[in-house]
């Protein structure tokens, strides 16, 4: 081979390998913004409703409750808004937890919707809805062992 098609055989290859990284870092770049603008909006939602975010209001949850009390009913919502977001911040960091908590609190918030959590309108929503490395984070945050 001659050394002018080596040279270039050699550039193409490191340049197609920068350009990959770059796409990469991009995309993953894009990604997190994604989730910060996702999380911005949830939390615009309960600061307009901060009772979706107060114990003593989730504590009362009940399926029932959301097919008559419009609260509720918004408050299903709501829930499911979280839990779909942690899911995709948990996948972004790999379902490593200790990478999620230096993002954001997920235990405390997972707590705060637990009987949501147990107790959705669509029976195992909470679990077929989900990821099952996701299912298993969202025990760990609730001292539910596995079996």
């Amino acid at each position: 081979m001659d050394s002018t098609l080596s040279s270039a055989l050699i550039s193409a290859v490191i340049s197609a390998l920068v350009s990959a990284i770059v796409a990469w870092m991009s995309r993953r770049t894009d990604c997190r913004r994604d989730l910060e603008s996702e999380l911005s909006e949830i939390l615009k939602i309960g600061i307009k409703y901060p009772y979706f975010e107060q114990q003593a209001f989730t504590d009362l949850w009940n399926p029932e409750l959301a097919k008559t009390d419009e609260r509720y009913a918004a408050y299903d919502l709501y829930a499911t808004l979280v839990f779909n977001h942690l899911e995709k911040r948990c996948r972004f960091c790999k379902f490593n937890l200790k990478k999620v908590h230096n993002d954001l609190d997920m235990k405390s918030w997972v707590r705060l919707h637990a009987k949501y959590w147990g107790n959705p309108v669509d029976p195992y929503e909470n679990i077929l809805g989900y990821d099952v490395k996701f299912v298993k984070l969202v025990n760990i945050c609730l001292g539910i062992k596995e079996s």
